[in-house]
């Protein structure tokens, strides 16, 4: 198991460099985007996405090694076939709502379609923005509820993982269009502002949990 804790340990301590927030949007928009002419509008569009995947890519490391870490106390424990069938479940819950899921959006990919697609591809890139921290908190907290079932069966914690998703994430993206289109672009701004904090609005429950496992696992 200590592999796996290593692992997990790695993931969380990449939070420093991962889970950080951008420049302060209003600063950005008030100041930097004139000051720029515009350029830094730009750098943000491609942080915004460089952020997103690298969270991606830290959790994805996480929860695979969660799993793993499941299953060798398990068996260690000599309680294996006791959560053998929750296990599968959860590694295929795993495979998936996130693996196949959610998936990166890629900087360079989301640049160079939006290109040759005349400003198409740039559609599809906005969609994915709005709609990948909702996409993150949702499988967050169908992860902890399965994880927690199955430590309380090993002894591992008496109470479920704590986590607590925010509804304000989960926005229709046809109806933002609308309401840039019926303000006359102003909505814009503020759907552009919610894009910009929405992982600094849930950042602290998923570190929260973080926390409490690897607390758990170093008993």
């Amino acid at each position: 198991m200590t592999q796996e804790i290593h692992r997990i340990e790695r993931s969380i301590k990449e939070r420093m460099f991962v889970d950080r927030p951008l420049v302060n949007f209003w600063l950005y928009f008030f100041l930097l985007s004139w000051l720029t002419s515009g350029i830094m509008g730009l750098v943000l569009y491609f942080q915004k996405i460089i952020r997103i995947d690298k969270f991606f890519l830290r959790k994805r490391d996480y929860y695979a090694s969660v799993i793993g870490y499941t299953e060798k106390y398990a068996q260690e424990n000599g309680r294996y076939e006791e959560v053998s069938n929750d296990i599968t479940a959860l590694q295929n819950m795993y495979e998936t709502n996130y693996i196949a899921k959610i998936n990166e959006i890629g900087p360079a990919k989301a640049f160079f379609l939006t290109i040759l697609t005349l400003g198409i591809w740039g559609i599809v890139v906005s969609y994915k923005l709005n709609k990948a921290w909702d996409e993150f908190q949702t499988f967050e907290l169908q992860f902890n509820e399965q994880l927690s079932a199955i430590w309380i069966k090993l002894g591992l914690v008496k109470y479920p993982l704590n986590f607590q998703i925010d509804p304000a994430l989960k926005r229709n993206f046809w109806i933002q269009g609308l309401l840039i289109v019926v303000t006359l672009g102003i909505w814009g701004i503020v759907w552009q502002y919610k894009i910009h904090t929405d992982p600094e609005i849930i950042y602290k429950e998923f570190h929260s949990v973080e926390d409490t496992v690897l607390q758990t696992i170093k008993k």
